[in-house]
């Protein structure tokens, strides 16, 4: 893909923009014979996902270090509100539900991503606004066609009084709402494609920050952020924005367009459009009602799917200990009890869309009907000018009928998406544990340095009270024995314990130098190692490296990929380095063994290697790192002697 061409999109002009015509030889080519991956573009360096990412997180911090200075002026009374300022806010904070009756402001993501996104993503709804102006006056344009063929029509039968219209205005009619159509039809297409575009490349920054924040977690902000919860945002709540992308503009415009519409039908046939008007505004309560009830409903089902989720991660990690202790049959029935629950939810909130949906498509005709009987019944000639204009104009109440209820729907599940996701950019990180000098005398310097583990804080009981009332209904689980039961009740005492400790930890390491760390079980020989790394919390001291650090774990760890992509780690391929790095970790021997040799695939999790295979496997990865310093815990753990005094040499 290095060599493949930019997108045409990022240097089309204006018109190849609005007509799509940058995308004519792609379909071109697959019309002519079936793509293939190294036809499609790249895409230019403004859209990619770290570059996106890099300016989400910008323009958040910057957003969100504004929010706390206001909440803070709020709070120590450096700013004090006005009563009508007062008065505002809790008149939205009512009416809206949004925002805080104190004036105080909650830290989102939606402002950070319009900054990012800003023309791309509200140009849409220019466009949005344009088009519909087009559609909404359409019926006058027609009206003056009806009249016009109706006066015509009536001159050439030689009704006294009527003279015949210049051909030039019928012609100049037609023109009009033709391009009328036209602009309509090119604003409506660029409403969706922005939007579309905005979203998926909002998803792209959003998957990239997030993954960014999750490897920088704190321990205590990991026991409310764990894999499970971040991989139920990625593939579910991100994907929410990601759609509602491209349906924000109908909740906003459509509500413009109803009042557009209402006003020229109130000009056309006078006060017999009330009763249509009546009718539709009875219908709003209903849909805002729905609206409500699947926002709601929403937020269950998240819960739920969370819940699902982590069961089955848990499943799948713990999958060795079920299969050992015959648990299949509990935890199975546990995941479907709780995929049940949640089907349920969802069964409940498609009723209420299918039924705001229904609502919404016959509102219109049942509109017509009602406004043509008024009109009737009033005594009012049956002009087909004003008739035809009135159904044209009814006939357009349809879209934002069906529409507005569907945006606002994807807009409140964006709206919850987002703020699921605002903790995980909010949360506590990791400090700077360790500087680099690549220009130190030492390769490790360590100067009266603590280090301590996260201490799991024991919940409240407002917490055990919030957590029974959103648990959505009981799964079957293993209940334990009353003797379980004590056994298990000092663990939640001893969470309030104190930490594990390293206390002054002094020690420099001359560059080139091979150091051994030994000692009992225990005895804290891993946590030495996580403390230097960052990821145990440093609480005091100094720690400096001499220039770039690998890591090889305790537990090796192995990708669903090759052998050879699992020691490249996404770095470029180095036969010479590369084939050195397989001879020191021993691997010349298994590579002969298997079937394609290091292009072997080797499975999830490494599945298929012998743990000695995968400990190996990790080593060489450390190695064709090619870092300056190389840390590996327990390395020969898990390989025989003479493989061991191998590795050693």
């Amino acid at each position: 893909m290095d060599d493949a061409t930019i997108l045409a999109l990022a240097n089309a002009n204006w018109l190849s923009v609005m007509t799509f015509a940058w995308i004519q030889p792609l379909l071109v080519l697959g019309y002519k014979r079936e793509l293939a991956v190294t036809d499609l573009p790249k895409m230019d360096e403004t859209r990619e996902a770290a570059l996106l990412a890099d300016r989400f997180l910008e323009h958040f911090e910057r957003r969100k270090n504004k929010i706390e200075a206001w909440n803070a002026a709020l709070e120590d009374g450096s700013y004090t509100p006005g009563r009508l300022q007062n008065m505002r806010w809790r008149l939205w904070h009512r009416m809206s539900g949004f925002g805080s009756p104190h004036g105080k402001q909650k830290i989102g993501l939606a402002w950070a991503l319009s900054d990012v996104f800003f023309w791309e993503f509200w140009s849409a709804g220019l466009f949005k606004v344009v088009g519909d102006l087009a559609q909404v006056t359409s019926p006058l344009v027609t009206k003056q066609i009806i009249h016009y063929v109706t006066q015509a029509h009536r001159a050439a039968a030689g009704v006294q009084g009527v003279e015949m219209p210049s051909i030039g205005r019928g012609v100049g009619l037609a023109i009009g709402l033709f391009f009328m159509q036209l602009v309509y039809s090119v604003c409506t297409a660029q409403t969706f494609s922005r939007g579309g575009q905005v979203g998926v490349l909002a998803r792209g920054a959003l998957i990239a920050a997030t993954y960014r924040r999750s490897i920088v977690l704190s321990g205590r902000a990991r026991q409310d952020l764990d894999n499970s919860k971040l991989v139920s945002l990625i593939s579910a709540d991100i994907s929410r924005i990601d759609f509602a992308s491209s349906f924000f503009h109908f909740s906003w415009t459509c509500i413009f367009q109803l009042i557009e519409v209402i006003v020229i039908l109130l000009v056309t046939i006078g006060v017999s459009s009330l009763a249509g008007v009546a009718l539709v505004a009875a219908a709003m309560p209903l849909q805002t009602f729905a609206v409500r009830q699947l926002f709601k409903g929403r937020q269950e089902s998240m819960k739920i799917t969370d819940a699902r989720i982590k069961s089955i991660s848990e499943l799948l990690i713990g999958i060795k200990i079920v299969k050992l202790f015959n648990w299949e049959r509990p935890t199975v029935n546990r995941v479907h009890e709780i995929r049940r629950t949640e089907l349920g939810g969802i069964r409940k909130l498609l009723t209420i869309r299918a039924a705001n949906l229904a609502i919404a498509m016959s509102i219109p005709t049942l509109a017509s009907i009602v406004v043509f009987a008024v009109y009737a019944a009033t005594g009012h000639s049956q002009n087909p000018t004003e008739i035809w204009t009135s159904l044209s104009l009814l006939n357009l109440l349809r879209m934002p009928m069906m529409l507005l209820p569907n945006s606002l729907s994807t807009v409140a599940d964006a709206n919850l998406a987002l703020r699921r996701l605002t903790p995980v950019f909010t949360a506590e990180t990791l400090p700077e544990a360790f500087t680099v000098s690549e220009e130190s005398k030492t390769a490790l310097t360590v100067e009266d340095a603590d280090f301590e583990w996260e201490s799991a804080t024991p919940p409240s009981k407002n917490d055990d009270k919030k957590k029974k009332k959103e648990q959505p209904s009981p799964s079957p689980t293993v209940s334990p024995k009353p003797a379980d039961t004590e056994k298990l009740d000092p663990i939640v005492e001893e969470a309030s314990a104190p930490p594990s400790r390293l206390h002054d930890i002094s020690f420099d390491v001359p560059r080139g130098q091979f150091l051994c760390v030994v000692g009992p079980v225990g005895s804290g020989k891993s946590s030495l190692l996580q403390g230097l790394l960052g990821e145990m919390r440093k609480t005091r001291g100094q720690v400096a490296w001499g220039g770039s650090v690998s890591y090889g774990a305790q537990t090796a760890w192995a990708q669903n990929q090759t052998l050879r992509e699992n020691i490249l780690f996404g770095r470029p391929f180095d036969e010479t380095r590369y084939w050195g790095c397989v001879r020191a970790a021993c691997l010349l021997a298994d590579f002969d063994m298997l079937p394609s040799g290091d292009l072997t695939e080797i499975g999830e999790k490494g599945v298929s290697l012998s743990g000695g295979q995968r400990q190996r496997v990790s080593i060489a990865r450390t190695l064709y790192f090619d870092a300056d310093i190389v840390l590996l815990d327990d390395p020969l753990s898990a390989v025989d002697a003479q493989v061991g005094a191998w590795l050693f040499e």
